[in-house]
């Protein structure tokens, strides 16, 4: 029979274990207000290009890429100014792969090849909300269908990546 120290030193430890893994898993990157403030207006891009690609609205999908890639080329630019540097490695690597997977989106043939860049570009912005403080108002949702995850504004599932045969699959996966 385990003893009440034994007792309290196993509550003890559990209690440490999972307000550690809270912490971890709640802790992001804090942007400074410059910054902050261009990667939500690429964020706000790239839930308008959501609503164009739900829609299929061909020519509003090709302006949201060109206006996506210049919102990501600014902020390349200004990364400079980014203060802690590791930080900025790392919010340059999503912002070269998203826009690398965009283009090639744009440049490729072949509806599957499209798709898949179309999800990793998603996948590389989820990973930026994931990762640092921005606006609240970004949803990430997933669609075990199609294996594809998005962001969005609202709260009713759009899957931007099949929008006729998966258009409602979809549940929230995070905020």
């Amino acid at each position: 029979m385990a003893s009440f120290a034994q007792k309290y030193m196993f509550l003890v430890l559990v209690l440490s274990i999972s307000s550690s893994n809270l912490w971890a898993r709640s802790y992001k990157i804090k942007l400074d207000d410059k910054m902050l403030s261009s990667v939500n207006q690429l964020l706000d891009k790239t839930t308008d290009f959501h609503q164009a690609l739900y829609s299929q609205k061909q020519d509003q999908i090709k302006k949201e890429i060109v206006e996506m890639n210049l919102n990501i080329d600014s902020l390349l630019k200004n990364m400079g100014d980014f203060q802690v540097q590791n930080q900025a490695m790392h919010l340059k690597r999503i912002l070269k792969s998203t826009k690398n997977y965009l283009e090639t989106y744009q440049n490729i043939s072949g509806e599957e090849s499209r798709k898949t860049n179309l999800k990793k570009a998603f996948s590389q912005m989820v990973q930026l909300i994931r990762m640092y403080q921005v606006d609240k108002k970004y949803r990430v949702f997933y669609c075990k269908d199609d294996n594809s995850e998005w962001i969005q504004e609202g709260w009713k599932a759009k899957n931007p990546i099949h929008p006729q045969k998966h258009g409602a699959c979809g549940q929230r996966a995070y905020r």
